[in-house]
């Protein structure tokens, strides 16, 4: 902050005595140039209408200020359009965001919270309002030295009275600026590119005058000139070179219109205001012959209308009036004669008429009287025709009636033998009805007996299989016995085996490195174990072949197949500002399913009808790539923002996920998409699963980068059960639980279990505000982020994304 721009008096508008006491004294500390006033609104009230707000730089405005139905934003909004108000910032003792939101619309600089505010931020607000407010008053007046530049009412009045209008004793002169030949040029470019050329001309000579003390003043006087005023440079000379300097700017630069540049020949006329008494019409005209005289000049040029050129145009414009005068008095006189014969004339025309009239007066006379004996005569015969056209009407009133009767009654007897015939069928519907829920029931029932085959025939394979490994287990304790006796071909052996077990765990295995978190119960001596366990366990629960569909699920698969699926954005908005590193904005990443039948179904229905584990895991993978795809095309997709993505039951189940995966971020691993992707587990399935999920979870994150979220934290105990995992990048829980948390005796011991996952660098995510006061609490719990109608409601698309579904990559 340079010398000459320094804060000379801060105004500290607050009713706290002791915190203005405060502010001050570590203001004087920070500012010791600056004049420290204090204004007590409990003392002095709001301040009147001849307060001086223009005193004071900079003013720290407290919101609420013991004023009965008076805010710090009601004192803003009253005074902030006067004249030299100061740059504010606002101070308050409560959150509030549509405080904030209203406070930063009526210009305050900054909003700070007292209970969160620190020295050094008070004076950064301080400083940064001061030197935002100077740059905008900066703007200002450069705005009104370019709205001064080109306003012709201006013009006009220092056209007026160019006495007036000189500034340091300067003499106005006025340019006349035409471009040469402005037909042809618009018969071979059109009218919008003359205009557009008038236009790049006025703003050619505001910049070269612009550069200079000339003050320039240009209007538009035609549709092919400019009237320019500007400040007499001193000497005729100067003069000269400022218009020999403006025809070569104007040579250098052209209009460029469409694909062509356009040049145009500029022709300046000029005029010295050196005398009053002259109209705005004959300054124009006399500069207007200048310019005519610079036309004759071929190329770009100029001309100066001196005394003696203005005397003689004077003169000659004396001898043309005189001329005119003479044509004038010649013309009258002609006129008057002419005039008194077509008097002469029109008189006699005149008593014709009035003869005519009387002979028309008689004539009309005698047509009345007969048209009042016709017009009688006609009444009378209306008179009986309308009789007689009454009685004729009661007739066919009386016919209708009785048509109207018998129609009625045929109407009844047909209504109520459509009524009986919607009966009969209503009947035959819920008989039809029935019979398809009976048929229902029994493709049910038939559909649970094949399962429960199927489910028989797991459990045998799955008594094979344990019988099988027992007999390997004979075999390799027989084999150990024999390596006994048998050393060295005992060791060569082995050594076959193992490489066949090591080749069985490179089939049976996912394709990246297993490192699990074992169960308190089990403690496995390899990583190696874990992977072959939880792969086991996959395979067999995705053994033999899916159960066949039921209704719905089949409608959800045909609509899936038919590509009616809609990716869904939820926004998740962040409660901290912005820092290096973290994401300000999340979306939650969620379907919609356009059915067979037309019905747009939620996440949440299709999750409710779906019985098919492969529909799911097709489902998965479609929202798994369609971000990945997003994140990959589109920057806007990576600016800022974290994308995040429920994991279902079906991942666990998925044997060849990560094969899929590995081939899915083929090319793209110098993008790291996994690291703006933020998958959510639900606590429950972490809780049933918890073996195979946290195996899940350690291989996306080590291998993929992605990022791992803890969702759908419905109760207290779900939150006990999970106390002891703090390895996650965000914590969802729902409103509903915070109340909880609030009834709960151990209300303490569980913001401390946020706080303590805050320090491990997890986000909280609070779900489900719909109200301002549900959004209160959650800021007062400590939320990072939070979503919910009040929020924002789930969007289809990004602005600005572009279409993720052009990045194809095969299941």
């Amino acid at each position: 902050m340079t010398a000459g721009n320094e804060i000379k008096k801060v105004l500290i508008f607050d009713d706290d005595r002791d915190y203005r006491k405060l502010v001050r004294a570590y203001l004087a500390k920070s500012l010791p140039a600056a004049e420290l006033v204090e204004y007590d609104p409990v003392a002095n009230g709001a301040p009147g209408e001849d307060f001086n707000w223009a005193g004071y730089d900079v003013m720290v405005l407290d919101y609420y200020l013991c004023i009965y139905g008076t805010t710090g934003l009601d004192i803003l909004q009253k005074n902030r359009k006067k004249p030299g108000f100061p740059a504010t910032i606002m101070l308050t003792g409560a959150g509030d965001q549509e405080v904030a939101m209203r406070a930063l619309d009526f210009g305050v600089y900054e909003y700070l919270r007292k209970e969160k505010l620190t020295k050094e931020e008070l004076l950064n607000s301080i400083n940064n309002a001061f030197r935002k407010h100077h740059e905008k008053l900066i703007e200002q007046k450069e705005q009104e030295r370019i709205n001064n530049a080109f306003d012709k009412a201006l013009f006009y009045r220092q056209l007026e009275h160019p006495t007036d209008a000189a500034i340091n004793d300067k003499q106005p002169v006025l340019l006349l600026i035409g471009i040469d030949n402005p037909d042809a040029l618009t018969t071979e470019h059109g009218l919008i590119v003359q205009d557009n050329l008038l236009r790049q001309t006025a703003r050619q000579c505001f910049e070269k005058f612009s550069s200079t003390d000339s003050n320039p003043c240009i209007t538009r006087l035609g549709d092919s000139s400019l009237g320019v005023l500007i400040d007499f440079p001193g000497t005729m000379e100067s003069l000269e070179n400022i218009l020999r300097e403006l025809c070569g700017y104007f040579s250098g630069n052209s209009d460029l219109s469409g694909d062509k540049i356009v040049s145009g020949v500029a022709n300046i006329g000029a005029l010295i205001l050196d005398r009053e008494g002259k109209t705005v019409s004959s300054l124009i005209e006399l500069t207007g012959q200048a310019r005519d005289i610079a036309r004759q000049t071929p190329g770009n040029s100029w001309h100066i209308f001196t005394l003696s050129e203005i005397l003689e145009s004077e003169n000659k414009r004396q001898q043309e009036e005189e001329q005119r005068r003479k044509e004038e008095e010649e013309r009258i006189g002609s006129e008057a004669e002419r005039l008194r014969q077509e008097e002469e004339e029109q008189r006699r025309k005149e008593e014709e008429r009035l003869r005519q009239v009387e002979l028309e007066k008689q004539r009309s006379e005698d047509e009345e009287r007969i048209r009042s004996e016709a017009e009688r005569l006609r009444r009378e015969e209306e008179d009986k025709r309308i009789e007689t056209a009454e009685q004729m009407h009661k007739t066919r009133l009386e016919r209708q009636q009785r048509v109207q009767d018998e129609r009625q009654k045929a109407l009844i007897k047909e209504q109520q033998r459509l009524i009986a015939e919607r009966k009969r069928k209503a009947e035959q519907e819920r008989m039809r009805v029935a019979e398809l829920e009976r048929l229902r029931q029994e493709e049910q029932r038939r559909l649970e007996e094949k399962r429960h085959k199927e489910e028989e025939e797991r459990l045998r394979q799955a008594e094979l299989e344990r019988q099988r490994r027992e007999e390997e287990e004979r075999i390799d304790a027989e084999e150990e016995r024999l390596r006994l006796a048998e050393p060295e071909r005992q060791r060569q052996k082995e050594l076959s085996i193992q490489k066949e077990k090591q080749a069985n765990i490179d089939i049976l295995a996912f394709p990246l490195e297993i490192e699990t978190y074992p169960e308190e119960s089990e403690k496995p001596d390899s990583k190696t174990e874990s992977a072959i366990e939880i792969t086991e366990v996959s395979k067999e629960e995705a053994a033999g072949p899916e159960a066949e569909l039921d209704e719905s699920s089949l409608n959800l698969k045909r609509a899936f197949n038919d590509n009616r699926i809609i990716q869904t954005f939820q926004p998740v908005v962040a409660m901290f500002s912005p820092e290096s590193g973290v994401a300000s904005t999340i979306y939650k990443i969620d379907i919609q399913l356009v059915d067979m039948a037309g019905t747009v179904k939620s996440a949440r229905e299709i999750n409710r009808q779906n019985t098919s584990l492969s529909l799911q895991q097709d489902i998965d993978r479609w929202m798994l790539r369609e971000i990945i795809g997003g994140v990959v095309r589109s920057k806007n997709f990576r600016s800022g923002k974290i994308y995040l993505l429920a994991i279902s039951e079906a991942w666990l189940t998925d044997t060849t996920l990560f094969a899929w995966l590995k081939k899915l971020l083929t090319g793209v691993e110098n993008i790291k998409p996994g690291k703006l992707i933020a998958l959510e587990i639900p606590a429950g399935l972490l809780l049933t699963h918890k073996k195979r999920a946290l195996a899940l979870i350690r291989i996306l994150k080590n291998s993929h980068g992605f990022r791992i979220a803890l969702g759908s934290i419905n109760t207290l105990e779900e939150l006990t059960s999970l106390s002891g995992l703090l390895d996650f990048n965000l914590l969802t829980i729902r409103y509903k639980l915070t109340e909880e948390i609030r009834n709960n005796p151990g209300y303490n011991g569980d913001i401390n279990f946020l706080q303590t996952l805050k320090s491990h660098g997890t986000r909280v995510i609070i779900d489900g505000i719909e109200d301002s006061t549900m959004l209160t609490d959650a800021i007062s719990l400590g939320a990072d982020y939070v979503m919910g109608i009040f929020i924002g409601e789930p969007q289809s698309s990004l602005a600005g994304t572009g279409n993720v579904e052009s990045f194809d990559i095969s299941y």
